[in-house]
């Protein structure tokens, strides 16, 4: 099982712990045995490189991650993610990212951090589920 996480709050929002997220679904896999999802609600981390507790949390103006590629690492703000997305203005409100420490590896359902990817070298894959609200299991 994952590591346990606390709740904890900001002054700018409310940091939810990923463990007692009612839309979220974590496991652990070994490496070895993993098959990426191209599901965009599905998410996969190598678990060496993530930091507990995990939270989530509103995106907000400002915050910067490193979308996953192919290519040369870049640093992008998650508002330039949204736009490039045209992601309306109304549903915006709604993204929520996956913090590890103060780092997002998440923004769910749109892209993940390059720097918590799985590779080559990963031993234990986090795979997170996220379930949208109008979505039942």
């Amino acid at each position: 099982s994952l590591p346990s996480v606390t709740s904890k709050s900001t002054a700018s929002s409310l940091l939810v712990p990923v463990a007692s997220h009612p839309q979220i679904r974590s496991t652990m896999y070994d490496a070895s045995s993993y098959n990426v999802s191209s599901d965009p609600y599905t998410a996969a981390f190598d678990l060496a490189s993530l930091t507990f507790p995990l939270y989530i949390r509103p995106w907000r103006e400002g915050d910067p991650f490193y979308p996953l590629t192919r290519k040369t690492r870049y640093r992008k703000k998650v508002s330039d993610l949204l736009i490039d997305a045209k992601v309306p203005r109304h549903k915006k409100e709604a993204v929520h990212v996956l913090v590890s420490g103060e780092t997002i590896v998440w923004v769910i359902g749109h892209q993940l951090d390059d720097r918590f990817k799985v590779t080559s070298d990963t031993t234990k894959v986090c795979e997170f589920i996220f379930v949208p609200k109008d979505v039942s299991l």
